[in-house]
């Protein structure tokens, strides 16, 4: 776990089978085992006068680390939780009709579709976080979790460019809040792994 605008590593588990098992599937409990790590940060210390989280923090995962189980862990323990779904961990209680859950053709009607208001669900938890799903229409299955991520979530446009002068190019891609928070928030790991790659370091 890093933070969203660092390449500074707040905590980590080593992935192997040895770790205490809170739920079966091992991302969701991985998710558990670093959320558990991060409690000592919430508290001063000796070095520190304060705790380095003002407020519990919010976290976004891979889609490794999506179920039922840590969606209703993060509402339990009060933390913010943003994870892309798994077609086979699709929230329980909805009909599987409604939910993006299997791949779509590249065509002219998946391409019309993306600029079709998103499905957005939202339920309150037993502790009074909210839980909410996004599934909107691209070429392929999309379905993205929130546990008190977004209280709205409106269609829009984002505008791209690339290139300079004469060759310089724009375009607009389909956008709402749900995507935009995930957009924004994952891909520092991934990061981090790059550069590690680059220096030939190795690591464990």
């Amino acid at each position: 776990m890093s933070d969203v605008h660092r390449i500074r590593p707040r905590a980590y588990v080593h992935r192997h089978k040895l770790h205490k098992k809170h739920f079966k599937c091992q991302g969701p409990n991985e998710v558990v085992l670093v959320w558990q790590k991060l409690q000592a940060l919430f508290e001063p210390s000796q070095c520190r006068p304060r705790g380095l989280f003002r407020e519990k923090p919010h976290i976004t995962c891979d889609i490794f680390f999506s179920g039922d189980d840590v969606i209703n862990y993060a509402a339990t323990e009060g933390f913010g939780l943003t994870m892309t779904c798994r077609r086979d961990r699709l929230p329980a209680g909805i009909p599987r009709k409604y939910l993006c859950k299997e791949k779509t053709a590249v065509d002219k009607r998946s391409w019309a579709a993306r600029w079709m208001h998103p499905i957005f669900v939202l339920k309150e938890h037993q502790s009074g976080a909210l839980i909410q799903l996004t599934t909107f229409q691209s070429t392929s299955s999309c379905n993205l979790v929130h546990v008190n991520g977004v209280n709205s979530n409106p269609l829009c446009a984002n505008s791209k460019e690339r290139g300079k002068g004469d060759h310089k190019r724009h375009w607009v891609i389909e956008m709402n809040e749900s995507r935009r928070l995930h957009l924004d928030s994952y891909g520092r790991i991934d990061s981090i792994d790059h550069l590690i790659k680059n220096c030939s370091m190795y690591y464990r």
